[in-house]
C-alpha cells in the first residue's frame, strides 16, 4: 500500500535530532509523500527548507495558523506570499478559526483567513483549513469567498458539515481520532465514503510521526468494510489529484 500523509509538522522542533529516522520509518511504513504545515512565517519557512532537501518525499504548506494571527499584520501576508513562490509549495495553510482555546482575538483570526484565503485563491492553490468549534463562523466566509479547493484538516464537524463540505467539493482529512474510535467521525465516513476523504497524522499532535498513517487508513477501511488497498489507493489519488501532483514524483528544479 501507498500513503501520502497530508498533514504533518515535521518542521517541529520535536523532529529536531531525529528526522532521517522518522522520515526512513515512514518510508518503509508505505508512506511516499508527506505535506510538511507552517503555522507562521518562519516554520513555514523551515517547511520549504525542508521540502527542498528532502524533495522524492516532502512538499510544503505554507500560512499563519489562526492561534498565531494575534495582531495580524500586512506583512505577514507578503511573507506568505514571497514562500508561494517556491516550488515545492502545494497550499496555503493552516488557515481558519479556532474558537476552542481562543489564543487570538476572533477578529484578527478573521483577517488572517480572509487575507491568506484570498491570496490562495488569487494564484490558484488550494487552501488547508483549521476549524475549532467554529463552523458556524468560518461558513460565511467560504461561501462569500468561494474557495475553490479545500481540505478541512482534522475533521471535528458533525454529518451536516461534512455534507455541505462535500457538496461543495471539498475534501475532509481523517486523523487518528478514528483509530481511538470517534463515533460521529465513524458517521460521517460511513456516509461520505472515500471519494471525500484523505488521511494525515498531524504529528507530532495527533499521531506521533508519519509511520503511524496507516492504521488510519486501515481504521477508515474497517469503518467503510473495505479492503484496506482499495481505501488505501483511493486517498493516494485524492491526495495526489488534490495537490495537482504526479507519480513518480516530480522534481520541480
Amino acid at each position: 500500500m501507498i500513503f501520502y500523509d497530508t498533514h504533518a509538522h515535521l518542521n517541529d522542533r520535536a523532529f529536531s535530532s531525529v528526522l532521517e529516522e522518522v522520515l526512513e520509518r515512514a518510508r518503509a511504513s508505505g508512506v511516499a509523500r508527506i505535506n510538511v504545515v507552517g503555522w507562521d512565517a518562519p516554520s513555514s519557512r523551515e517547511a520549504v527548507r525542508l521540502s527542498e532537501r528532502y524533495p522524492d518525499l516532502l512538499r510544503a504548506v505554507v500560512g499563519i495558523h489562526p492561534n498565531y494571527s494575534s495582531g495580524w499584520q500586512d506583512s505577514w501576508l507578503r511573507e506568505i506570499e514571497e514562500l508561494i513562490g517556491e516550488p515545492w509549495v502545494v497550499a496555503v495553510g493552516e488557515i481558519g478559526l479556532d474558537l476552542y482555546r481562543e489564543y487570538s482575538p476572533l477578529l484578527d483570526q478573521e483577517k488572517a483567513v480572509r487575507a491568506q484565503m484570498g491570496l490562495a485563491i488569487e494564484r490558484g492553490i488550494p487552501v488547508v483549513l483549521h476549524i475549532r468549534k467554529a463552523f458556524d463562523r468560518i461558513i460565511p466566509i467560504l461561501e462569500e469567498m468561494n474557495p475553490q479547493r479545500v481540505i478541512m484538516h482534522a475533521f471535528s464537524g458533525g454529518l451536516n458539515e461534512a455534507l455541505w463540505a462535500a457538496e461543495r467539493g471539498y475534501l475532509l482529512s481523517v486523523t487518528g481520532v478514528i483509530v481511538r474510535g470517534s463515533k460521529r467521525l465513524k458517521s460521517v465516513i460511513k456516509k461520505l465514503g472515500a471519494a471525500c476523504l484523505v488521511a494525515e497524522t498531524d504529528c507530532p499532535f495527533i499521531s506521533d510521526e508519519p509511520a503511524m498513517l496507516k492504521p488510519v487508513v486501515e481504521k477508515v477501511a474497517s469503518v467503510l468494510e473495505a479492503p484496506a488497498e482499495t481505501v488505501a489507493s483511493e486517498l493516494w489519488e485524492n491526495s495526489m489529484r488534490f495537490f495537482g501532483l504526479t507519480w513518480p514524483i516530480f522534481n520541480p528544479l
